[in-house]
């Protein structure tokens, strides 16, 4: 069996946010000795927490109507399921530095060195290893980011979205604002705060690269609930399924209607991290944190 990796950071109190976003509060709503009525224990255990934070909190995806005003009709909800269920890539840019751009050729070279090729309907997930040089330092929001020629040459190949360690899929005050404008003009999005893309990208060589399946399962803010499948592919490959963090009940709930929904229109856009079966039981990738949050049925924006 191969191992599941998980993409999405941990949501946890007084974790980073990006700036001006509302700081994550977890804390207990009733505890198992409120129900039972124990007054006299020192030790108290969590029933139901409660969680404040806003939807942008951890690793997400963007909505449409997140992207400019204009696009304010497009929310989660009217997003099609295939735009999160799709094939993918990761490409190494760990060369890029602080609030360092990252441009088209940049992507040319590095699609060029790991032998892969941008299909339309992918999800190309973008290796800076920001999140463990700068996770919880001040240079947490100086990150690399897309420049706004780079994100304009991923949307004009007709990806599903691309993905980023940061907090932004810019660079703060320079591009990020004209990406997200780029992601709604084309019609495509991006997931922010990624974690663990360099087990991935690693020492991918062209006879390594592969391809993989994932899907949308709970975000996790207090505890790891996961759903997962796993199969064989084409030529003795193996193709693998995974989770990317949304509502808990969704896809859970897979049955034949949804099989014959996304079979049909898998080939239009997907949504999956890379996989290497040759050196055997390697990652699999699983894009967590979310698209949606547990307890809302989709997220606003």
């Amino acid at each position: 069996m191969p191992e599941i990796i998980d993409l999405s950071q941990d949501i946890f109190s007084g974790m980073p946010v990006f700036p001006g976003l509302p700081e994550v509060a977890i804390t207990i709503h009733v505890s198992h000795e409120q129900w039972d009525g124990i007054t006299d224990c020192d030790v108290v255990t969590s029933a139901v927490n409660r969680l404040e934070m806003g939807e942008h909190t951890g690793t997400h995806v963007d909505a449409i109507n997140h992207m400019a005003r204009q696009y304010r009709g497009q929310s989660i909800d009217t997003m099609p399921l295939r735009m999160f269920y799709t094939e993918g890539i990761c490409l190494d840019l760990s060369q890029k530095g602080f609030r360092e751009l990252i441009e088209a050729a940049d992507l040319e070279r590095a699609l060029s060195v790991a032998g892969l090729e941008i299909k339309r309907g992918d999800t190309v997930l973008l290796y800076t290893d920001h999140y463990r040089r700068a996770f919880g330092t001040p240079d947490w929001h100086r990150g690399p980011g897309v420049s706004v020629a780079a994100a304009r040459w991923l949307g004009e190949r007709g990806i599903a979205a691309f993905s980023v360690e940061t907090a932004s899929p810019g660079v703060i005050d320079v591009s990020n604002k004209e990406v997200h404008r780029i992601c709604g003009e084309l019609g495509f999005t991006h997931y922010e705060n990624m974690v663990n893309l360099y087990q991935l990208a690693g020492d991918v060589s062209a006879s390594e690269a592969c391809r993989s399946r994932s899907w949308a399962a709970p975000a996790r803010p207090c505890g790891r609930s996961r759903c997962s499948r796993s199969g064989q592919g084409h030529k003795g490959q193996q193709r693998h399924e995974a989770a990317a963090g949304t509502t808990p009940c969704r896809h859970h709930l897979w049955d034949a209607r949804d099989e014959r929904e996304w079979s049909d229109r898998l080939d239009r856009r997907r949504l999956l991290a890379s996989h290497r079966p040759e050196a055997g039981n390697k990652p699999l990738p699983l894009l967590g944190g979310g698209a949606r949050r547990p307890g809302f049925p989709r997220r606003a924006s």
